[in-house]
């Protein structure tokens, strides 16, 4: 930028810097009519002290955040690993606890089965029908779990 309006000559019948020999010359102007403390800083800004450590500065900060982001992604791909694995986990324990009610719902009722087959032998026993089904059906009877 510097050198671009340093090579631009400004026009000398209009615009605010027609009494000027070149664009910039206001800037430098402008440095030299400031207090002697702020010329100071500008030259020290300008010099080589200054912008030398400036950038070095700012590629150490850049490497910072690369490698910060760097890291971040390897973390997202991580946790997304492991989001897609819990997944499978729940799918599988859901299959495991769908196959494990059925069996107990099959055993439920292979043993409701074998209650009404108890329960029909001792109506066939001695005439004491009405005691022994009232007892089997107390002992036996399996109450389904609250979910």
């Amino acid at each position: 930028m510097h050198a671009f309006s340093n090579r631009i000559q400004p026009s000398q019948t209009c615009g605010p810097f027609r009494s000027q020999a070149r664009v910039y010359s206001v800037v430098t102007q402008e440095i030299d009519a400031s207090p002697s403390w702020f010329q100071g800083i500008i030259d020290y800004i300008g010099s080589a002290a200054f912008v030398i450590p400036l950038i070095v500065f700012l590629c150490l900060i850049g490497f910072y955040f690369f490698a910060l982001s760097k890291a971040y992604r390897k973390s997202i791909r991580i946790l997304n690993h492991q989001l897609q694995l819990e997944g499978k986990d729940k799918q599988y324990l859901i299959k495991r606890v769908t196959e494990h009610e059925h069996r107990l719902l099959s055993a439920r009722g292979q043993q409701s089965k074998g209650i009404a087959k108890v329960q029909h032998s001792h109506h066939d026993v001695d005439g004491l029908s009405s005691r022994h089904s009232a007892t089997s059906s107390t002992q036996i009877t399996v109450k389904p779990r609250d979910e």
